[in-house]
């Protein structure tokens, strides 16, 4: 089959060809999947500023909590996300807000202990940020989680937010 030298220039060219083919494949995937990420880093800090709005200005009014609720639900379900805040206040704990449609793929993960991240955040010794690890051991999809501090107009840091959505 190697015997002319036609059949080994195309062989070696389609070799290459190939090569090169296989190589812009891996490229332009790693391109997608970075600006994937990215973009998805965005979003969930947009959703998280939306949601520290609602924390301060309806869900500490005990009026407008129930607005307030049904608000972070129904951001939790437009994510598929689980929203976990631990506030400085002891009165208000910690919550966590998950749709119903989600109960399942999040079991496990709402009673996961935060604690020595949440105090981190609320005494300012942490900033938060993202992470894909933070919940590998408790669920069997991919998790990218949000962590950070939740402030009034004062400044006064009042809640740790971590917003943890399905990467799937």
């Amino acid at each position: 089959m190697f015997k002319t030298l036609f059949s080994r220039m195309l062989v070696t060219y389609l070799s290459v060809t190939l090569g090169l083919m296989i190589l812009l494949g891996v490229t332009v995937g790693s391109m997608f999947q970075q600006q994937y990420i990215g973009e998805k880093e965005s979003e969930l800090k947009r959703e998280a500023e939306e949601i520290a709005d609602a924390i301060v200005n309806r869900y500490l009014d005990d009026n407008k909590r129930p607005v307030a609720e049904k608000e972070l639900l129904t951001i939790a379900r437009k994510y598929d996300a689980m929203i976990v805040l631990c506030f400085a206040d002891a009165q208000y704990g910690k919550r966590a807000f998950v749709d119903e449609a989600s109960q399942e793929k999040w079991k496990g993960s709402q009673d996961m202990d935060v604690e020595e991240l949440s105090q981190a955040i609320l005494s300012g010794i942490d900033a938060g940020g993202i992470a894909t690890d933070m919940l590998k051991d408790r669920v069997d999809i991919p998790v990218m989680s949000l962590m950070g501090p939740v402030s009034d107009a004062e400044g006064r840091i009042i809640a740790a937010l971590f917003l943890h959505t399905d990467m799937s």
